[in-house]
């Protein structure tokens, strides 16, 4: 929850971007951490939905064409599971990591369902950003990492000052 939290507010206390993309299946941790952000930052919240047809070959993942309709330069930040943690369904995050870093737009993706079970797993855009939570492969609870781009690193406010620690993004 606290890498959540970097992140998103990080992001979007460094943009004029005024609108933020959200999977209306994220954890409920990035979804309110996403409404009570974008109220106070005055950024309008769009929820992305999922596709509803259970015939549908896709079912229950991510609409992408919504997000290739709705992601432009007014977007400050696109955020998407990698695995949906109730269904196991695995999400398109290559497919929107690609768009994302095509339109300079930064993608959130929470790893944490996928992290050690699927081996295809990685980002490579330059404004990506993934969570792991420790539980999650034996680690101590209530442990995580907040994995983002170093080039992301340099464009992003902190809202944890400190020390320097973490490229000063996080103080310790």
């Amino acid at each position: 929850t606290e890498g959540l939290t970097i992140a998103i507010w990080s992001i979007l206390i460094s943009t004029s971007r005024s609108e933020v993309l959200i999977s209306e299946i994220e954890h409920s941790a990035v979804i309110e951490t996403a409404k009570i952000a974008c109220s106070t930052l005055g950024k309008k919240l769009i929820f992305i939905p999922t596709i509803k047809d259970t015939n549908s070959p896709t079912y229950g993942t991510v609409d992408l064409d919504f997000i290739y309709q709705k992601a432009n330069q007014d977007t400050a930040l696109v955020a998407c599971m990698a695995v949906n943690n109730e269904t196991g369904i695995i999400q398109p995050f290559s497919r929107i990591d690609e768009l994302l870093s095509e339109l300079d737009i930064p993608y959130l993706c929470d790893s944490t369902q996928v992290f050690g079970k699927y081996s295809n797993f990685k980002l490579n855009g330059p404004n990506s950003m993934f969570l792991l939570s420790g539980h999650k492969v034996y680690g101590p609870k209530g442990s995580g990492v907040l994995i983002v781009d170093r080039d992301l690193q340099k464009k992003i406010k902190s809202i944890s000052p400190g020390g320097g620690q973490e490229r000063s993004i996080r103080g310790g």
